[in-house]
């Protein structure tokens, strides 16, 4: 669910900025929580102010890995390629990027909902996606530091990938597929 989460809020930021509207700022607000979801709705809001769109079609990593988790939330990493268009721009191709997801709880209607929300984003600009591995690293080193600092996290180290989900979907796993996202 961790990783389908990072897919869906990667696809939904990168297809609001393709065509930005105000159903697409909804769907990254309940997508998101905290200072992400105040960061990117102002994005969101600067492309609508000013008419500017994405060239890039949307997008979502191929591929999540899942670094820890805890309780109430899970740390993934991904790697967005050069023509993804939430890539930072300027010389690095690629982008890495690491997600901190908090668990939501019935935000949506009276029928309780539990899912994963993107709570932060931090990113690093890369060469290429072979970087992934040791920036998942260093994410397992953060976890750790936490450990030691007193928070209960286990490591996962558990990549997902779009086949995974797609390819049969897994039997008691999320019936979704991200090659459906329109």
């Amino acid at each position: 669910a961790a990783a389908l989460s990072v897919m869906r809020y990667e696809h939904l930021v990168s297809r609001a900025l393709a065509g930005p509207d105000v159903l697409g700022q909804l769907c990254v607000a309940v997508a998101t929580v905290g200072a992400t979801r105040t960061d990117t709705l102002d994005l969101l809001a600067a492309h609508l102010h000013d008419g500017t769109r994405s060239a890039e079609p949307p997008g979502y990593p191929g591929d999540v890995t899942i670094v820890a988790a805890s309780p109430t939330e899970a740390l993934a990493v991904a790697c967005l390629p050069a023509h993804h268009p939430n890539t930072s721009p300027g010389d690095a191709p690629s982008t890495l990027r690491a997600y901190l997801l908090t668990v939501a709880r019935g935000l949506e209607d009276n029928v309780t909902d539990i899912s994963y929300r993107v709570s932060d984003v931090t990113q690093r600009p890369a060469t290429d996606c072979g970087e992934l591995d040791s920036w998942a690293a260093e994410w397992e080193q953060q976890a750790a530091d936490w450990v030691a600092g007193g928070e209960i996290w286990a490591t996962v180290a558990r990549t997902v990938t779009t086949a995974e989900l797609c390819d049969p979907p897994p039997p008691n796993g999320p019936h979704e597929c991200p090659r459906n996202w329109s």
